[in-house]
């Protein structure tokens, strides 16, 4: 795939943009069943729960399966909000019926050390196939 700007390849901006606010976008690929979310900025606590259960709305609504987060700008969320993805959003998109998430880590150290610690708390419950990602490639050829 040949990259966009911000990490994007040109193949999922292509896609249609189903929701989108100031710090996150999610696009539809109804042929693979997969939500593409793209961070582009940083989300305070309350936003960035606001986003994840816009999400799950989202994965409800068109019964995804499969997930992928692009997060190379996200910079990390608190402790409560790790445990809140691991407690109650895993086993929500479960129950929704996806099973795979891939995740493209944050640059920045704070953010890949939270989305690290979500994955790994994740990957405990047992619900879903999780697994991070260096680049958008390797992650969109691992969920397909």
């Amino acid at each position: 795939m040949k990259l966009h700007i911000d990490n994007i390849p040109d193949e999922v901006l292509n896609l249609p943009l189903i929701y989108q606010n100031q710090r996150i976008e999610f696009f539809y690929d109804e042929t693979n069943s997969l939500l593409i979310s793209w961070a582009k900025r940083f989300s305070n606590d309350e936003e960035y729960r606001e986003n994840m259960l816009k999400c799950l709305e989202v994965v409800q609504k068109y019964q995804i399966k499969k997930i992928i987060f692009e997060s190379s700008n996200f910079k990390g969320t608190s402790p409560e909000n790790q445990k809140w993805i691991m407690d109650f959003m895993v086993p929500s998109w479960a129950a929704a019926g996806t099973k795979k998430i891939g995740s493209v880590l944050p640059t920045k150290i704070f953010g890949k050390f939270s989305i690290n610690n979500m994955i790994q708390g994740a990957l405990s419950l047992g619900l879903i196939d999780i697994k991070p990602f260096s680049s958008f490639d390797e992650c969109y050829e691992w969920i397909i």
